[in-house]
């Protein structure tokens, strides 16, 4: 009987004393405080890091573009990328000119016809004379010279070889005509004179071709050189003696470093004052087109635009041209207004403060 009570009263103690165990260790898992300082530690840690890359970020946003490296350009593009986007994310849906399907049809063809005429006056705005296509801004005449020096070290080289080859065969030639008691004296001579007659020859085509190639090159001649014949056909031999004969001085001045220096830079300003008038009543010839292009862009940009002064009757009679598709209505439109208006007492004014630059092209 004693038994089987205390075997009862163990299983009970037994009991109380693992409920109390357990809440015990309850108690014990609630205040360890372990676990959530290892996430603040880490929440920490995270902050810190992204502080650290947003102060990276903005110390490179302050460096100049040349010292960063490729990374660091890449770092801040796709940072840019990110924030566009962001900022993207609540933007309103807006239909854009360059997606013309989200507009009215009346209202593609609109744009389409007002960009190709706005293009189309840009384009006599900004014509330029081929002169000034081909040889660009004008450089200083030392560059220009140097340039010309440099392009034509070759023809110089030959040039030189070639006054050295006339100037030997003067010699033999004397040499020969000096030696009396000579055997085959004569027809020694004679091959003598041959071959000096060919080498002015070849001197002349030399420096023919060295002129005209510069004087072309300049644009001072429009003729474009003919090719450099050597050795000289017999045939032309005797023109080209007679063109030698005529440019001594010239020839002379083109051996020397000093002189051809000169006459080169001489050239070259000769040749930029010859574009310069040529280029100007170019433009002049045609600033009656240009006016016109002028007030053609400043009448687009009104109706892409329409000025604030403008009466919401006529602004809402070029919109819906606009949407019908109507440019040229909505042209007439407004220069109708202008017309009516510059009878006023205070005349509009189209929208002055609105660039027509050659660089300037607002969508309509």
């Amino acid at each position: 009987m004693l038994i089987g009570s205390f075997t009862r009263l163990t299983k009970v103690r037994m009991k109380d004393f693992r409920e109390l165990l357990e809440k015990e260790a309850t108690i014990h898992a609630a205040i360890d405080l372990r676990p959530v300082a290892r996430r603040l530690k880490r929440s920490d840690l995270r902050r810190q890091q992204r502080a650290s890359v947003n102060q990276a970020e903005q110390e490179l946003l302050w460096t100049e573009p040349s010292l960063l490296s490729e990374p660091q350009r890449q770092r801040l593009a796709e940072r840019a990328q990110a924030e566009v986007k962001a900022i993207q994310r609540h933007l309103p849906s807006i239909a854009s000119p360059l997606d013309t399907e989200k507009l009215s049809e009346g209202f593609q063809i609109y744009l389409k016809d007002w960009k190709r005429e706005t293009q189309a006056a840009r384009a006599v705005l900004n014509a330029r004379h081929p002169l000034e296509k081909r040889y660009g801004p004008e450089s200083p005449l030392d560059i220009q010279t140097h340039c010309i020096i440099l392009m034509m070290q070759d023809g110089w080289k030959r040039l030189r070889n070639a006054n050295h080859a006339v100037l030997q065969a003067r010699k033999d030639l004397n040499d020969l005509e000096a030696q009396q008691w000579v055997f085959s004296r004569q027809r020694k001579i004679s091959e003598a004179e041959k071959q000096l007659q060919q080498a002015l020859a070849q001197l002349a085509e030399i420096l023919r071709y060295v002129v005209e190639f510069i004087l072309y090159h300049l644009g001072l001649s429009s003729r474009k050189p003919a090719p450099l014949q050597i050795p000289v056909p017999m045939e032309q031999e005797m023109s080209r003696q007679q063109y030698l004969e005529n440019r001594q001085e010239l020839l002379q001045t083109l051996l020397s470093e000093k002189t051809r220096r000169d006459w080169i830079k001489d050239r070259c300003r000769e040749a930029e004052q010859q574009r310069a008038r040529v280029i100007e009543k170019w433009h002049d010839e045609r600033q009656p087109e240009k006016d016109h292009a002028e007030e053609h862009i400043t009448a687009l940009l009104d109706v892409a635009r329409p000025p604030k002064a403008l009466p919401d009757t006529v602004r809402n009679t070029i919109r819906d041209l606009k949407q019908q598709g109507q440019l040229r209505q909505s042209l007439d439109a407004m220069a109708a207004f202008n017309k009516r208006d510059a009878t006023a007492p205070v005349s509009h004014t189209p929208n002055s403060s609105r660039s027509i630059g050659r660089h300037h092209n607002p969508e309509p």
